[in-house]
């Protein structure tokens, strides 16, 4: 059987796409890992707000972000089944000038998101290491991450269900312990110096992901039916896996001020030693999971960002070396974008957690803010291309999602420029120099003609195959 047929899992098919390989199940555990990967990175959440509103808002945000946003998730990923995610929609929807802020935007968030969980991986090991050693364990995960996912997004997908059994069966277990050890007094305790920007961003970072499911839709088998129910069940899982432990754990370790990055471990240890060493593993699992997921979806956008392929979703937008949309014939990969993806997060893995988690949701919700404006901009201006999934109620219902989201982002910039007006100021410093740059440059004939294709559907019906209204 020839090398291209696309029948063979993790080839590339004739026309140089990736074949869809991500069956439910697979798109379930990679989803899980892509938004939740479990609870790990939550215990510096406790510790800067306490465990009332930190359960709290992990029950809330659900509602108010993680639904919203993966309903118009699930719409714009099955109106645009290829790879890129927001990349495409929002270039699709605004132009060319906020596409290219956003890929960029996008990308170097995505960048220091990759990086968050080598420094969580290595805080949960024992012992001290110095500097150096810590980087180069870093990058030594870093790189056997690199190697899976240039194996297939297939092998992804089935490491991604194992991790998940692995980090999220131990709770379970604790689970009689907690309740022996329960009580009512502590659980509305406050930190000493409660730090509401760290809280916000934590919490946010924790529900965000979803929009980076967009970004292998070119992989995912029958994206009509796998996005809506996949979301569906990633978001159940999700929600539990955040939920359960945080309550379980605090049970065991009742003090916001013990909350620090290893607290999953000391409450563990507070039950029984060998109940600490499975959590020490469980979390060094969650952690790579996450990074696993986190380095498939970013390497698929450096892809799209290079690749001429998009002109099929209405534009043409390569914005990096075309070398870097190589895909491998053996497993349908992009090699040289995970390589590059490798060299660029090594360099900034150094910084740690703290700094990366704040800077990271800034520029994030600058991404957000314009995804929301791309999702409610196609709503008018392709009202009649089909969308196999829809957001329920129309115009309406897209609009509240979009509302309630928006308010969130703007509760999250104004609490971290709040307290840290640097990294605020300089997320908007790189947003005006990307824009600025390459407004100079198109001025200046450097790049050409615009890059944006007119985007006329097959169909321009109005109903589904049942009669239903696409908006």
């Amino acid at each position: 059987m020839p090398d291209n047929d696309p029948n063979i899992d993790g080839v590339v098919q004739l026309d140089g796409r990736p074949v869809r390989v991500l069956t439910l199940g697979r798109f379930v555990a990679l989803g899980f890992f892509l938004t939740c990967g479990g609870p790990f990175g939550l215990e510096e959440a406790v510790g800067a707000g306490g465990v009332f509103y930190c359960l709290l808002g992990l029950v809330l945000l659900p509602f108010v972000w993680a639904i919203p946003q993966s309903l118009m998730t699930a719409e714009l990923s099955t109106m645009m089944p290829d790879n890129g995610g927001s990349f495409l929609w929002v270039w699709r929807a605004l132009g060319e000038t906020a596409g290219v802020v956003n890929a960029y935007m996008t990308l170097a968030s995505s960048f220091l998101d990759i990086c968050l969980y080598p420094n969580l991986i290595a805080s949960y090991l024992p012992g001290h290491l110095g500097q150096f050693p810590r980087w180069a364990l870093k990058i030594s995960i870093l790189g056997v991450m690199s190697l899976c996912n240039a194996m297939g997004l297939d092998l992804v997908g089935e490491v991604s269900i194992a991790l998940l059994v692995a980090s999220m069966s131990v709770f379970a277990v604790e689970i009689p312990y907690a309740i022996t050890s329960f009580e009512t007094g502590p659980w509305s305790k406050l930190p000493l110096k409660p730090d509401w920007a760290l809280f916000s961003s934590i919490l946010l970072w924790s529900n965000t992901g979803w929009d980076a499911l967009g970004s292998i839709a070119g992989e995912v088998a029958d994206p009509p039916t796998t996005y809506p129910l996949g979301i569906a069940l990633a978001l159940v899982a999700s929600t539990c896996a955040f939920v359960g432990p945080v309550a379980i754990s605090y049970s065991l370790l009742p003090d916001p001020a013990l909350w620090t990055a290893d607290a999953f471990y000391e409450a563990a240890k507070q039950a029984s030693p060998w109940l600490a060493i499975w959590v020490r593993a469980a979390c060094v699992c969650g952690s790579v999971g996450q990074l696993n997921a986190g380095m498939a979806s970013t390497s698929r956008r450096i892809w799209a960002m290079a690749s001429d392929t998009s002109e099929e979703q209405g534009v043409f937008i390569r914005t990096m070396p075309l070398f870097l949309s190589y895909l491998s014939p053996k497993h349908g990969t992009p090699v040289k974008a995970i390589v590059a993806q490798l060299v660029v997060t090594s360099a900034i893995v150094v910084l740690d957690f703290s700094q990366l988690v704040q800077f990271e949701m800034i520029l994030q919700c600058f991404n957000l803010l314009l995804e929301f404006a791309a999702f409610i901009v196609l709503k008018y201006t392709e009202p009649m291309t089909p969308r196999p999934y829809v957001v329920p109620f129309g115009l309406t219902g897209a609009w509240a999602i979009t509302v309630v989201k928006t308010i969130v982002v703007l509760f999250t910039i104004g609490s971290i420029g709040t307290r840290t007006p640097f990294l605020l100021f300089a997320a908007i410093a790189v947003n005006l120099t990307t824009a600025l740059l390459f407004m100079a440059l198109r001025a200046l004939g450097a790049l050409g003609p615009p890059r944006r294709a007119p985007f006329v559907p097959e169909s321009r019906q109005m109903f589904d195959d049942d009669q239903h209204p696409l908006l």
